[in-house]
């Protein structure tokens, strides 16, 4: 993950996962949560989800504690 803000960015929280439109759960195990610089990475984090389903896979990412209504970033992926 790299920080593009100018502001320190937390690792590991704000994000969701979501299987063909339906929201997955999140898992607390051993989960990354860092805090990093603007304009550095982080590389490696990890985040534990539950899947169920199939279709197209998001991640949807908005900084931690935000609320300005800034719309998520949308990052879509797929499992082979």
């Amino acid at each position: 993950m790299t920080n593009l803000s100018d502001k320190d960015a937390v690792v590991g929280m704000g994000m969701d996962l979501y299987v063909g439109g339906k929201k997955m759960e999140t898992y607390a195990n051993s989960n990354t949560t860092e805090t990093i610089s603007a304009g550095r990475s982080y590389e490696g984090a990890v985040q534990h989800f539950g899947v169920n389903g199939s279709g197209s896979k998001e991640l949807e990412i908005k900084p931690f504690m935000d609320f300005s209504g800034t719309k998520p970033a949308i990052v879509t992926f797929e499992l082979d």
